[in-house]
């Protein structure tokens, strides 16, 4: 779940995160890609933002914890993509 920003809805800034991901798969995205910006205020992925401090204040959940869950929903897309792949 992401929150509006400025003038982007959580709907646009939702489709636009969807695609960065889709890329970020189609190249080898792995857990170790991602990681907790500096000031603590973002998740990133090989330098893009991801997520920001309001999105973490809209989940309810500490960056920590934020970053611990879309590091699991990665594990899980890549073993989805590998089993499809089999298939």
């Amino acid at each position: 779940k992401v929150t509006a920003q400025g003038d982007i809805t959580a709907l646009e800034r939702g489709k636009k995160l969807a695609k960065r991901l889709d890329v970020l798969f189609d190249t080898g995205l792995s857990t170790l890609d991602i990681q907790v910006s500096r000031d603590r205020s973002r998740v990133i992925a090989r330098g893009q933002t991801l997520l920001t401090q309001a999105d973490f204040d809209g989940l309810g959940q500490p960056v920590e914890e934020v970053l611990r869950l879309l590091k699991e929903a990665v594990i899980e897309v890549r073993q989805k993509r590998a089993i499809e792949m089999v298939l």
